[in-house]
């Protein structure tokens, strides 16, 4: 309900005052409308009750706009913080209403203004921290109409006003994808299952004792693990490498230890490429990797060669000992007869070790089986992914397999290399696939400004057309008061003429009188009619002589009066013109300017439509030429 200055001011505790803009505006409003910031903070200091009156713009049809002087400063680029300060100051609740023409809230606009000013976010929020959650007429929050240089500073506000919980975690995850990026860095072209420095073995033996050991009977000391076999060593003896295989009972189970690196190393580049594929291809998935159900049978086979090999050296000092003993012939039959239940009893250890290692040997060429059937796996896996990053690769027009042959790629025994190869080009295409993807969240950011820019222009537009519409019929309301005054005086002019026109009838008619009695007198002789007539001569002729005085009178004064009337008429007729042509021209170039901006727009919502729909459409996309092809694709 549109009320007058005077009663907002004195009704402070209503909070619907609302004036049009254009006949009773606030004095807030006019500072505000031309930027004099300082002006509208001393007319706020001066009438505080001006900070929730509302400034409205009506049409026949219904509300064109409506504010508050709040949303009226966040309507601008860089809003200023004194004047934001004190209507928050004096009106908090300010902040928490949404424009009854748009539901925009005060942070609605600067988000969308582009505004860089951190204090100006800092104080919406603190006004009204519900505010980021609250959605306009077009069910848009502030942040979904942000521009892109106030998307940063709202966060930076954010992140101080509530800091990041997990931060910690992160920091954790990072060191740790930072380890396994230096592990990956250190691996070999040939074998990438091994360090380029291999980690140092504890040294349990001294080279005096390796020297009286290193016999053809004993396996050579450098592949000894530990004196004694333990709980946490159980497992190692699957990755010693016997050199020997001459002197050593178990070259034929050690032979094949060296594989489990490589193995190793296939199974992590597998699951690797199963994420990459993952990655680039939602809708595959991969199989599952199947547990390794050959640990225990590794573990149990560790520890057997383990006793195995301290009872042969056991069995060698026993034997030493005996030699010694007999050599020198202080051969005690007790201690011979004990040394002989002593070797007899390894002996018997020893076979049953020896049954059972082959029962091992027996088991692990059953898994190695099942390993290469897992290799052939894996392979055939490669073979898919090297397809999957070539046409990639023919598609984003990158040359991905730049030093590998096809006829390589084709074998059924994939080396270390290849899978290096695979990996590097699985990390190139992901690069160039988050360059591209960069590149379109950059162009689409872009887009959304320019969007912004012209959405911004085109209501300043809009609020400048309306103000010029206001001042347009307040000048046609000027024009029919004007044209009523030109009236009234042709009235007037009108009544003058006719009464001059009377006066001009009574003097004709006072001639014929005049003329009658001139008659008479003559008819007359004697003298008292002369004096008589003499007499009534001379009241005619004073008679004659005050009415026109006053006729002429009257007449100067009618003439100027029309004159003036005339004049007064010209120049109102004048200025009644060129107040037509020059807000003619003025409608004409805001025309223009309205047209050419609603162009724009609509130009910049049919290439962000283009945008969505290539995003919807990929398959559409890929017919297109160029980098435009790859982008689109990529979306």
């Amino acid at each position: 309900m549109i009320t007058s200055i005077a009663d907002c001011r004195g009704d402070k505790s209503s909070t619907s005052c609302e004036v049009d803009a254009v006949h009773s505006p606030t004095e807030v409003f006019r500072c505000i409308n031309s930027e004099n910031w300082e002006g509208a903070l001393d007319a706020v200091r001066c009438n505080p009750a001006e900070a929730r009156i509302w400034i409205s713009r009506r049409k026949s049809d219904g509300l064109v706009w409506q504010y508050l002087p709040l949303h009226l400063i966040c309507l601008q680029n860089r809003p200023p913080l004194k004047l934001l300060h004190a209507l928050l100051q004096l009106y908090p609740q300010a902040a928490s209403l949404p424009t009854p023409h748009d539901g925009n809230l005060p942070i609605h606009y600067v988000c969308e203004s582009g505004c860089e000013d951190a204090n100006v976010f800092a104080a919406l929020l603190a006004s009204c921290p519900q505010s980021l959650d609250c959605k306009n007429k077009k069910d848009k929050t502030p942040l979904l109409m942000c521009h892109a240089k106030s998307r940063a500073v709202l966060m930076n506000v954010l992140r101080q006003r509530n800091p990041l919980p997990f931060k910690d975690q992160l920091q954790s995850k990072r060191k740790k994808n930072k380890q396994s990026r230096k592990q990956v860095e250190r691996r070999n072209d040939i074998d990438t299952s091994w360090n380029e420095t291999p980690p140092s073995v504890p040294k349990f033996i001294d080279d005096d004792e390796a020297s009286g050991r290193n016999t053809a009977k004993t396996p050579r000391a450098s592949n000894y693990t530990s004196k004694t076999p333990r709980a946490s060593n159980y497992g190692r003896s699957s990755k010693i490498q016997i050199k020997d295989r001459e002197h050593s009972p178990l070259s034929s189970n050690t032979a094949s230890s060296g594989r489990d690196g490589g193995i190793d190393a296939a199974t992590s580049i597998t699951n690797f490429a199963r994420s990459a594929l993952t990655y680039l291809y939602p809708s595959y998935h991969g199989e599952s990797s199947s547990e390794q159900e050959d640990e225990p049978v590794q573990k149990q086979a560790g520890t057997l060669i383990e006793v195995n090999y301290s009872q042969q050296r056991i069995i060698d000092e026993l034997t030493k000992r005996l030699d010694h003993l007999t050599s020198s012939k202080a051969v005690n039959t007790d201690d011979s007869k004990l040394c002989e239940r002593i070797l007899a009893k390894a002996e018997t250890d020893n076979v049953a070790f020896r049954t059972q290692i082959q029962h091992l040997q027996d088991e692990k060429e059953e898994m190695r089986r099942v390993t290469e059937l897992k290799e052939k796996a894996a392979n055939q896996l490669f073979d898919q992914i090297r397809t999957i990053l070539s046409e990639k690769g023919s598609q984003m027009k990158i040359d991905v397999f730049a030093d590998v042959s096809s006829s390589h790629s084709a074998s059924s025994g994939c080396s270390g290399s290849c899978d290096v190869q695979i990996v590097e080009a699985l990390q190139t295409v992901l690069s160039h696939m988050d360059k591209r993807n960069n590149n379109l969240h950059s162009r689409i950011a872009l887009l959304e400004a320019d969007l912004s820019k012209s959405e911004v222009a085109m209501k300043m537009a809009q609020s400048k057309n309306q103000l010029l519409q206001g001042e347009k019929n307040s000048i046609t309301d000027r024009l029919r008061d004007l044209e009523l005054k030109s009236t009234i005086l042709e009235e007037d002019k009108v009544m003058a003429q006719t009464s001059l026109s009377e006066l001009k009838d009574r003097v004709s008619t006072l001639t014929v009188i005049n003329q009658s009695l001139q008659e008479q007198v003559d008819s007359f002789s004697n003298r008292q009619v002369n004096q008589e007539l003499d007499r009534l001569n001379a009241e005619l002729t004073q008679m004659k002589e005050v009415k026109a005085e006053t006729d002429q009178r009257q007449a100067a004064e009618i003439e100027k009066r029309t004159k003036s009337l005339l004049e007064k008429n010209q120049s109102l007729k004048e200025t009644i013109l060129l107040n037509n042509s020059k807000y003619s021209k003025k409608v004409q170039e805001l025309g223009e300017k309205n047209s050419l901006l609603e162009k724009a727009n609509i130009e910049l919502k049919q290439s962000f439509a283009r945008k969505l729909s290539a995003e919807a459409q990929p398959d559409v996309a890929v017919q297109l030429k160029g980098d435009k092809k790859s982008l689109l694709y990529e979306v």
